[in-house]
């Protein structure tokens, strides 16, 4: 998730609805402003900061995945 407020990304834990732990989980705060008023889904593809298409970078981008069952 992205905190639109302070441009954080972090990955928050939700408990499944009619889960054992659905009645001890709490909302999900940024861990940065300790705030869940600017918290949404980050798609991984818009930069948090100046919400600009991000361009994948390194050696590995075009490797082929090996095939995971041989």
């Amino acid at each position: 998730m992205v905190c639109k407020s302070c441009s954080t990304i972090d990955a928050y834990t939700v408990a499944h609805p009619g889960s054992i732990n659905t009645e001890i989980s709490r909302a999900p705060v940024c861990t940065s402003c300790h705030s869940s008023n600017h918290l949404s889904e980050w798609d991984g593809l818009t930069c948090p900061h100046c919400n600009t298409s991000m361009m994948a970078l390194g050696g590995d981008v075009d490797a082929e995945k090996p095939f995971k069952y041989w």
